[in-house]
């Protein structure tokens, strides 16, 4: 949580300080306030007390940081100089030019988009310092775009230093607004910014900030935990079509697997049957091999796996005998009693049989 509203609050800074370059000086000093700016300049020793307006600053006065301590300090600097000199104003820490560090950086133009991560990559080389070990804060000063090159003004304060400052100010009832860093008098001032992220609770400004924050995380975190629920719930009914169209399908398959394995079921027994019964041609191919050449037929009835044969032949009982060394035909026999027909002077039969199926061959 704190990294993401250290996040937030980098964009939200970054973002002001852009537009605040825009505003011109005199109408970004009214904004701040009608009193302008009270600099607290942090030495050893020595408190300076100043006031800026309109970018000028001018020095009040000094206290001794050795006769006088803790919340006596705010009390000392109203007796000097006013109860209502500082109300009203923007409170800004600098920290002494010993304790900070400035420093112009030439950078590609396409580091602009992530300034601050390049920055703290860069750390290291670019400073005596670790990017852990400091607050910093940057600026682009200029950008070239025919060299792709941009500059960036920066501002680095070890942590240590500046925590140690601001719980001094805490101490003398102090909240600040900002934490400078020495030189900004002498270029842009306001536009740098060390104070850390857990002190920075005083001014209006700040307070309408955080609430602003607390509120846009307020919805974030409520949409984060709504959506979900939403986009579930749309899921869920877009499943439950999906899963009655499916069953529709489903069963629509099932009716037309039925009828499938049935015209299979039909088709195969078709098929075996005929795979069982020899062809007629092979019949009476069989028949014209082992009726004699003195036997005739002028009928013949084949039905399923049944032969009948009408015809003549010298001698019909012999044929009996014929018909049972077939390997195409069984169980021969004679559907009527044999008779003489004079005028061809043969002998006269029906004889029927039976086809054995193929698979039996």
């Amino acid at each position: 949580m704190a990294k993401l509203l250290g996040q937030i609050h980098g964009f939200f800074s970054w973002w002001f300080r852009e537009l605040g370059g825009l505003v011109p000086r005199g109408l970004r000093a009214a904004l701040r306030g009608r009193r302008g700016e009270a600099i607290f300049s942090l030495s050893d020793d020595t408190l300076r007390l100043s006031r800026r307006r309109d970018g000028k600053e001018r020095l009040l006065g000094e206290i001794d940081l050795t006769r006088h301590g803790g919340a006596s300090v705010l009390r000392i600097a109203k007796q000097k100089f006013g109860r209502n000199v500082f109300s009203q104003c923007v409170k800004v820490l600098r920290l002494a030019r010993d304790k900070s560090l400035r420093q112009s950086i030439d950078l590609p133009l396409a580091t602009e988009e992530n300034l601050r991560e390049v920055l703290a990559f860069e750390m290291d080389r670019r400073t005596p310092f670790k990017a852990t070990d400091v607050y910093y804060d940057q600026q682009v000063k200029s950008r070239n775009k025919k060299t792709g090159r941009i500059s960036v003004d920066l501002a680095v304060a070890p942590r240590r230093i500046v925590d140690d400052a601001v719980a001094r100010a805490l101490q003398w009832g102090l909240t600040l607004d900002r934490v400078e860093a020495a030189g900004d008098e002498d270029r842009d001032p306001g536009r740098l910014n060390l104070m850390p992220m857990r002190p920075r609770k005083g001014g209006r400004t700040a307070r309408a900030l955080q609430l602003a924050l607390a509120t846009t995380l307020v919805g974030l975190t409520a949409a984060a935990l709504l959506i979900p629920l939403f986009d579930s719930r749309r899921t869920a009914e877009r499943l439950q079509q999906d899963l009655a169209a499916a069953r529709t399908s489903a069963q629509s398959v099932e009716t037309l697997r039925a009828e499938l394995d049935a015209f299979v079921k039909n088709t195969d027994q078709i098929v075996g049957r005929r795979i069982d019964t020899p062809l007629t041609i092979q019949v009476i191919d069989e028949l014209s091999r082992i009726l004699p050449d003195t036997s005739w037929v002028f009928q013949l009835r084949l039905a399923r796996d049944e032969v009948q044969l009408h015809g003549y032949s010298e001698t019909a009982a012999d044929l009996l005998e014929l018909f049972e060394s077939s390997d195409l035909l069984t169980d021969a026999g004679f559907k009527s009693p044999v008779t003489r027909d004079a005028r061809v002077d043969k002998e006269r039969f029906h004889l029927s049989a039976t086809v054995r199926s193929a698979t039996g061959l």
